[in-house]
């Protein structure tokens, strides 16, 4: 599993993939930093942050000043991009699913697989951390609003959850409509504000986070000849996994990534509707994608020949679509096809049906057993009733005899 993490000033990509994170500069494709991560196995099976694609998490703050890390090892850390000192280093309770910096720039808010969001403060390396939220499953996305008003979770029960930000324990609102876990949530922030949701039922759906009313919602349908080849059985192919959403601000597109699907979807949201865009192929089932500040669509993909796809957009709506630029179109892009730091992601994708949760019949079990149980009964009354009908045949005659023999007794006059 590998991503590529944009700053919001554009001026630096982060490279993270389990080997640890690397960040290169945008003008000329340099290495500014980087920081590794001991990637040895510690048990041969895959655990479930490969498995979920909760690794190594990262995220720029807004400005661009701050970067953060944390890693598999529960390690969360805090440098300045300036000159890249560590500003803080803090230890955190369980494995993180989600981090990203406050608006303000003074916390970090991460969230963990136990379904709790805790809040560290960046400059205050002594203060304990602050507790703002607590979900009864695992918590898989959460975003922020521009304005810091409202914290949004979605977790593994099908719910999203509109809180209110710092005091988290008011939920302003739900947003209700998937049939799944809610793997992974978008926000097309700025005058339009549209919440952006995909998960395991299928479906991409947008809302709006301050009334919790749904706008539209669109059904991925897709061929499953790709996945197929993953030899998957026929019931995991009806309903396509949501893995990975993105937005661009900047064209109010989103691009929505499935689960083992070489196919990206794209759309243009509005506060009225969703317009479905032609959509783009990647060479295999790509890990992630992001938009870049200019609306170009980057895209990572455990391919050797070409690990890193761009996408340009070409025309204005309603003829808008991605185009496949070459690959020498920026030095960027050949500092970020480096395989030799990707390819140590290689059979740790996401695997999100895991999630989907068991549905056991267990009345079928119940009536086969109770018909087991009738039929041994009745059996056993069967075989009672012979048993008892010789019985009586073979004593009746000499009852018999015996009442014969008995004398007679004259009844008293």
């Amino acid at each position: 599993m590998a991503d590529l993490v944009w700053s919001f000033g554009g001026n630096f990509l982060a490279v993270v993939c389990s080997a640890g994170a690397k960040v290169l500069d945008v003008r000329d494709g340099t290495c500014k930093f980087s920081h590794a991560v001991n990637c040895e196995p510690q048990s041969a099976l895959p655990d479930d942050a490969s498995t979920l694609g909760h690794g190594v998490l990262s995220c720029f703050s807004k400005s661009g000043g701050l970067f953060a890390l944390c890693t598999p090892h529960k390690e969360l850390f805090i440098w300045q991009t300036n000159d890249w000192k560590l500003l803080n280093k803090r230890e955190v309770i369980r494995r993180s699913t989600v981090i990203l910096f406050t608006n303000k720039e003074d916390s970090i808010i991460v969230s963990n697989k136990g379904g709790d969001v805790y809040r560290f403060f960046v400059h205050d390396i002594v203060k304990e951390k602050e507790l703002l939220l607590g979900h009864v499953s695992m918590i898989l996305d959460m975003v922020l609003t521009g304005d810091d008003k409202f914290l949004i979770t979605s977790d593994r029960d099908e719910k999203i959850r509109v809180s209110c930000f710092p005091n988290s324990y008011n939920i302003h609102t739900f947003c209700l409509g998937h049939l799944d876990f809610v793997s992974c949530l978008a926000l097309l922030s700025g005058s339009q504000n549209i919440l952006v949701s995909g998960g395991g039922d299928g479906t991409v759906t947008f809302w709006n986070p301050d009334s919790g009313k749904e706008i539209t919602s669109k059904k991925l349908e897709y061929s499953t000849k790709d996945v197929k080849e993953e030899n998957q059985e026929e019931d995991q192919l009806c309903c396509p996994i949501v893995s990975s959403l993105t937005c661009c601000c900047r064209n109010s597109v989103v691009c929505a990534i499935i689960e083992r699907c070489k196919t990206i979807y794209l759309y243009h949201a509005s506060h009225k509707e969703a317009r479905t865009l032609p959509s783009v192929e990647a060479s295999v089932p790509p890990w992630s994608a992001v938009f870049d500040p200019e609306g170009r669509l980057w895209c990572v993909q455990p391919y050797p020949e070409e690990s890193v796809l761009v996408f340009e957009p070409f025309g204005d709506l309603p003829d808008l679509m991605f185009v496949k630029l070459t690959s020498d179109f920026s030095p960027l892009l050949s500092s970020v096809s480096d395989w030799n730091y990707l390819k140590g992601s290689l059979n740790q994708e996401r695997k999100l049906d895991s999630l989907r949760k068991k549905e056991v019949d267990n009345l079928t079990e119940y009536l086969a057993r109770k018909e087991e149980r009738m039929e041994k009964k009745n059996n056993k009354n069967k075989l009672q009733d012979n048993g008892h009908a010789k019985m009586d045949d073979s004593t009746i005659e000499p009852t018999t005899e015996r009442e014969a023999k008995r004398p007679k007794l004259e009844a008293a006059s």
